[in-house]
């Protein structure tokens, strides 16, 4: 019972920071969802940690996508689907991927993406563009787009991120996005990619049966996705995102990038050890 306790306040505590720093800091919530659920429920399998991350980035992505196409930001859906046919591929390709790789291991990849994002915010100035895309999209561009949503996906299926780590400063060093309109079209690709990574990972069964701590959750469990987990994240960093999305205005860009990268630093340092 003690467990269960626990158990239910941390994950509570872990959704109320999810919206939180996601909004804060402008990033999917895979980076706090992952390490959380992993310390949370450490022995529930890796591709259920992933693939219950990923449940929480599809919702969060679509959401994203409404409030941004609400406010105009509009974005060309060819180079959206491209991504996210893309990303879908890569997201299956990870998620069987995964299955050959030991769970620490693939911990401790959780852990080096971490550091390389936490880098990029230290170290990465991207170019300030005013021009959208161009309005006709090449054939060669239209196949590096696809590439990049592969890559982006592979990273997903095998740490739970949502892949915009690739997917942002790619759009913006290859299509000379402005910064401003990357999320409008990162959040739907990502939205159509994890569906596809969603379909796969409720139908994949496991061998052992999947127990939590938790015991309703075994009820809401459908392949490898638990879906109360994932209602619980959404629901409680909506909560939480509109406090988030004010300390914007509070605390510089610059700043709080520094602190983001801190953060996944100590988070890294966490998963190694």
């Amino acid at each position: 019972m003690r467990v269960l306790i626990l158990s239910m306040f941390l994950l509570i505590i872990a959704g109320l920071m999810v919206g939180l720093l996601s909004s804060f800091f402008g990033v999917g919530g895979g980076v706090i969802i992952v390490p959380a659920l992993y310390d949370i429920f450490p022995s529930i399998p890796p591709q259920v940690i992933i693939a219950s991350s990923i449940g929480v980035i599809f919702i969060n992505s679509w959401v994203n996508t409404y409030n941004l196409r609400k406010h105009g930001k509009k974005a060309e859906w060819k180079i959206i689907l491209l991504l996210g046919v893309g990303l879908g591929v890569g997201i299956q390709v990870g998620k069987m991927t995964s299955y050959l790789i030991p769970a620490t291991l693939l911990k401790q990849g959780f852990g080096a993406m971490l550091i390389m994002i936490a880098l990029k915010d230290f170290f990465y100035r991207p170019k300030q563009y005013t021009e959208g895309p161009p309005a006709f999209i090449t054939k060669p561009v239209m196949i590096k787009l696809f590439i990049i949503g592969v890559i982006s996906g592979l990273i997903a299926g095998l740490t739970g991120l949502g892949g915009g780590i690739v997917i942002v400063p790619a759009l913006i060093l290859l299509l000379k996005i402005p910064s401003h309109w990357v999320s409008s079209y990162s959040n739907p690709a990502m939205g159509i990619g994890t569906f596809v990574g969603l379909v796969s990972f409720s139908l994949t069964q496991t061998k052992d049966p999947i127990l939590w701590d938790a015991g309703f959750l075994n009820l809401l469990q459908l392949g490898l996705i638990n879906w109360g987990v994932v209602a619980f994240l959404v629901v409680l960093s909506s909560l939480t995102s509109p406090y988030g999305a004010k300390l914007t205005g509070i605390i510089s860009r610059e700043t709080s990038k520094k602190i983001f990268a801190t953060l996944l630093v100590i988070l890294a340092l966490k998963m190694f050890l």
